[in-house]
């Protein structure tokens, strides 16, 4: 009986709703796919950032470990490129005098003291 009907009315959807949905379909698509894509610039963001950091901390501890062995900071003022893979990022140690003056009475101290600090 339904078959029936079917044949009389003429069931199915029109070129008009087809191609409307096709429509529908592709921008969807179009923002899913723009959306991914801002994904991946955020995702390479954070990967050059963490990798800097991590660069960043290595040349740290090289200069602390230089000053721990006694090594004059002032000798590793420079700058430079990082080894392959990493050559795109590069480096660059500035080294500061600082006078210091510590007040009498400070950390127990009984004189005033004085002296430099490197930064």
């Amino acid at each position: 009986m339904k078959a029936e009907r079917c044949q009389q009315v003429r069931c199915g959807f029109t070129l008009i709703e087809v191609l409307i949905s096709v429509v529908i379909l592709a921008t969807g698509l179009v923002f899913i796919l723009q959306g991914m894509q801002v994904a991946v610039k955020a995702l390479d963001a954070a990967v050059d950032k963490t990798r800097c950091a991590l660069l960043l901390q290595q040349t740290l501890d090289s200069v602390r470990a230089a000053a721990d062995a006694g090594q004059d900071l002032r000798e590793l003022a420079g700058q430079g490129e990082f080894d392959k893979p990493y050559d795109l990022y590069r480096w660059q140690i500035g080294v500061v005098r600082v006078p210091l003056s510590v007040p009498a009475g400070i950390s127990g101290n009984e004189a005033d003291k004085s002296g430099d600090l490197y930064r």
